[in-house]
């Protein structure tokens, strides 16, 4: 999970009028924490970020935020209980590597629980301060979306984006989704080998294939989503140079479909948090934490691999778009 890798500026200003009109920008200091962590169902690694809000009267918020002591706990304890089961678990804390930029890259410090979750099951998340009081929030363990057009356990059932005249067709990928999801995104990454002597080094060229909002966060199957013929050719043929290179496209493996999955609560908070939109510049606040501010939510990663079929490997080597590229078969 990359949630920690993009850092948080925090600044509380609260404008307070007397009667004589003078302003003070700065209200008396209020620690609050500030929770941010994504249940990712699948993965065996679990991780939580927690820092402080900060406000010093008279000092300039991008200096205070340079010095680590005002951005972190000195004593936190982070637990993860399986509301159904009762089971408790205990994050521990570690030091991640962070780019340089307006916060202090002297420590970079987030929470780690290696367990595996239970999809469908409730989990409350508890961080808490000794002897200050516990933020806490709850969210389920978010399933997977199934991918069932082109079938993962059926190889045989190759993808083509050409009929067997190499002229252009759509493909219809189809998915099934579970209770809870909110949205999904899907993404089609193409696989090849650029040969230089005896090294082989293997490139990606990254698609969207589109997205699906489940309004009723029911039980979906064969949700169906168009892929253009054209449009894979299209972006290959701009992505990858034209060069005398040689490209060999793999036999097996030549495409993996990614799979993001969120539930409600990351979509209505990624919803508030985008690009402001009309006359109104207010953004809503949001927060699920309770006795601090931030988001726990749930989400998860999946990925399919697939094959391209004979006859669109075929016009990848000779077609319009991308036959001086140097395509070629292992």
């Amino acid at each position: 999970m990359k949630i920690f890798k993009n850092s948080l500026i925090i600044g509380f200003v609260i404008t307070l009028f007397s009667c004589d009109n003078e302003v003070d920008l700065n209200a008396e200091f209020i620690d609050t924490p500030v929770v941010f962590s994504l249940l990712t169902p699948g993965a065996d690694t679990q991780y939580v970020r927690v820092t402080r809000g900060f406000l010093k009267d008279g000092e300039s918020a991008i200096d205070l935020a340079q010095d680590p002591s005002n951005l972190y706990y000195d004593t936190l304890e982070v637990f993860l209980t399986d509301v159904e089961s009762g089971n408790v678990f205990t994050f521990n804390k570690i030091e991640v590597p962070k780019e340089p930029g307006v916060f202090s890259t002297e420590t970079n410090r987030v929470y780690m629980l290696e367990n595996q979750l239970n999809v469908g099951s409730e989990y409350k998340l508890d961080v808490t301060r000794p002897g200050e009081g516990t933020s806490t929030a709850t969210a389920s363990a978010l399933g997977q979306v199934e991918l069932d057009k082109p079938d993962p356990n059926r190889p045989s059932l190759e993808v083509s984006f050409v009929n067997n005249q190499l002229q252009f067709q759509s493909y219809d990928f189809q998915f099934n989704i579970g209770r809870n999801i909110a949205k999904f995104e899907a993404y089609l990454y193409f696989y090849y080998d650029e040969v230089n002597g005896s090294t082989k080094t293997r490139k990606e060229v990254k698609m969207p294939i589109g997205s699906f909002t489940n309004s009723n966060r029911e039980n979906l199957d064969e949700i169906e989503i168009f892929f253009p013929g054209d449009r894979f050719f299209r972006t290959i043929a701009n992505e990858v140079e034209p060069t005398s290179v040689k490209k060999e496209i793999p036999t097996d493996s030549t495409l993996m479909i990614e799979i993001f999955a969120a539930d409600e609560t990351l979509i209505f908070y990624q919803d508030l948090n985008g690009p402001i939109e009309g006359l109104a510049q207010v953004r809503p606040e949001f927060s699920n934490i309770e006795n601090g501010i931030g988001l726990f939510a749930s989400r998860s990663v999946v990925k399919y691999f697939t094959r391209l079929n004979g006859d669109s490997r075929n016009e990848l080597k000779i077609g319009s778009l991308t036959g001086n590229h140097n395509f070629s078969d292992p």
